[in-house]
C-alpha cells in the first residue's frame, strides 16, 4: 500500500511539475508578462462602454427571437445585428415562475472546437470592422476596396503597386506582434486557419477574445491582398497602352475613351470631398451632390453620372453687361486633380467638359466648341500654372 501512495505522489509532484512549466511557457498566461492584458482589457471595457444598453425588458425580449435560431453562426450574426457586442458573450437572466427561479440561457458562448473557430472568425471581423484595436492605425477591407474602385478602372500597374504595399503593411504588423501573427497570415494564405494552429494550449472565450484582438488589425489587408490576387488571375483590369513618360510629346496622364476624368493616385476620396466643399463655399461652383463630383473624376463609365458641375467662377475681364467665365481657372482645376495631357487628349478632354461642366446660363457648350483651342493655347503658354483662386483651395485642402 505505501508503495502504491509513493508512486502516486511521485506521479502527482511530475504532473505538477510539468504544469508549472507549461505555465512558464503559456503565452496566455497573464502572469508571465509576455502579452499587455492591462492594456487589452482596458480597451475592452471602453468598447463595452459605448454599445446600446439593453433593459430587462428589451433582453427578454431579444432572447425569444434569439430562441428559434438554430444555427450558431446565425447566432453569431443575430449578436452583430442586434449591437449586443461580440464581447458580451452571455446576456442570460433570471425568472422567477410559481416561487421558483430559472436561468433563461441567452449566450453565444462557444461550446466546441467548430463553435470556437466560429467565433473566432466573427469576432476577428468584428474587431477590424469596429477598429477596436486603437494602438494601430490600420484601414478595413471595405476601406481598402472601396479607396481602390473610386480611384477608376483598374489597371494591372496600380494592382501590383497596391499588393507591394499590401505586403509591406502585413510584413509590418508581423514584425510588430510575434506570437500569432506569422501563423495567422501562412494560413489565411493558405485557407487553412484554425486556432488550434494558432495555440496549443487549453482555448477559453476570454483566450479567444485575446488572440482576435491582437490579430485583429491584418484581416483586413489579408482580404484585400486576396481581393487583389483574384483580380490579377482573372485579368480583370484594363488593357490599355501607355507612353512611357520619356518619349516625346507626353505631357500628362492618359485620358480613356467612354470613362469620366481619373483622379491622380494619391488624390483621395476624402481630398475630393473637401475639394468639393470649398469650391462650393467659395462661390465657385453650384451645389453638387458628392456622388456626382467623385464620379466625375473617378474614371466611371460616361452614362453613370446624372449631374453637371456649374461653374460660376468669372474672370477679372467679366461685366453685368458681358459675363466672362474663368477658364483659366477651369483647366487648373482639371490639371491638379487630373493632370491630364491636354495635348494628347484635347479632344476627350474638350467632350467630357462639355458633359460634366456648364455655366448658370448653359453657354459652356457653344463657347467650347467656338473657342476651345484658343483657351487651351493660353494655359500650355502659361506653363500650366494655376490661377490664385485654384492655389488657395488645394492649399487648403492639402494641410
Amino acid at each position: 500500500m505505501n508503495d502504491i501512495n509513493g508512486e502516486h505522489s511521485q506521479n502527482s509532484y511530475f504532473e505538477e511539475l510539468s504544469y508549472k512549466e507549461y505555465q512558464k511557457r503559456d503565452i496566455l498566461n497573464e502572469n508571465n508578462g509576455k502579452i499587455n492584458f492591462s492594456e487589452i482589457k482596458d480597451r475592452l471595457k471602453e468598447i463595452r462602454n459605448v454599445l446600446p444598453h439593453y433593459n430587462r425588458k428589451e433582453i427578454i425580449s431579444l432572447e425569444e427571437k434569439f430562441y428559434d435560431i438554430k444555427s450558431y453562426e446565425e447566432k453569431l450574426q443575430f449578436w452583430i445585428d442586434k449591437d449586443l457586442g461580440l464581447i458580451n458573450t452571455d446576456l442570460s437572466y433570471i425568472k422567477k415562475d410559481k416561487n421558483k427561479k430559472f436561468r433563461i440561457p441567452f449566450a453565444i458562448e462557444p461550446i466546441d472546437d467548430v463553435e470556437d473557430n466560429l467565433y473566432f472568425n466573427y469576432l476577428l471581423k468584428w474587431f477590424n470592422e469596429n477598429t477596436v484595436n486603437s494602438k494601430i492605425k490600420y484601414f478595413t477591407f471595405e476601406t481598402l476596396k472601396t479607396n481602390l474602385l473610386d480611384s477608376g478602372q483598374l489597371r494591372k500597374k496600380l494592382i501590383n503597386t497596391e499588393l507591394n504595399q499590401t505586403k509591406n503593411r502585413i510584413n509590418d504588423l508581423i514584425s510588430n506582434e510575434q506570437f500569432f501573427m506569422q501563423k495567422f497570415v501562412d494560413g489565411f494564405r493558405l485557407n487553412q486557419n484554425l486556432l488550434t494552429d494558432l495555440y496549443d494550449g487549453y482555448l477559453t472565450t476570454d483566450k479567444i477574445i485575446v488572440i482576435a484582438y491582437l490579430l485583429s488589425p491584418v484581416l483586413g489587408y489579408l482580404e484585400y491582398e486576396k481581393f487583389l490576387n483574384e483580380k490579377l488571375k482573372n485579368e480583370d483590369f484594363i488593357s490599355e497602352v501607355i507612353m512611357k513618360s520619356e518619349e516625346k510629346g507626353v505631357k500628362g496622364n492618359p485620358v480613356l475613351k467612354e470613362y469620366t476624368f481619373r483622379k491622380i493616385h494619391f488624390f483621395t476620396t476624402e481630398n475630393l470631398d473637401k475639394l468639393r466643399t470649398e469650391l462650393i463655399t467659395k462661390n465657385i461652383i453650384e451645389d453638387i451632390s458628392f456622388d456626382d463630383f467623385k464620379d466625375i473624376f473617378s474614371e466611371q463609365p460616361t452614362t453613370k453620372v446624372k449631374s453637371r458641375i456649374i461653374w460660376k467662377l468669372e474672370n477679372k475681364r467679366s461685366s453685368a453687361t458681358y459675363i466672362r467665365y474663368d477658364w483659366q481657372s477651369l483647366l487648373s482645376l482639371i490639371n491638379e486633380v487630373v493632370e491630364p495631357d491636354f495635348v494628347k487628349y484635347k479632344g476627350e478632354i474638350k467632350e467630357l467638359l462639355k458633359w460634366y461642366f456648364d455655366f448658370p446660363d448653359n453657354t459652356l457648350s457653344n463657347k467650347i466648341e467656338d473657342s476651345f483651342s484658343d483657351y487651351l493655347t493660353t494655359f500650355e503658354k502659361n506653363h500650366r500654372k494655376s490661377t490664385k483662386e485654384i492655389i488657395e483651395i488645394f492649399k487648403k485642402i492639402n494641410k
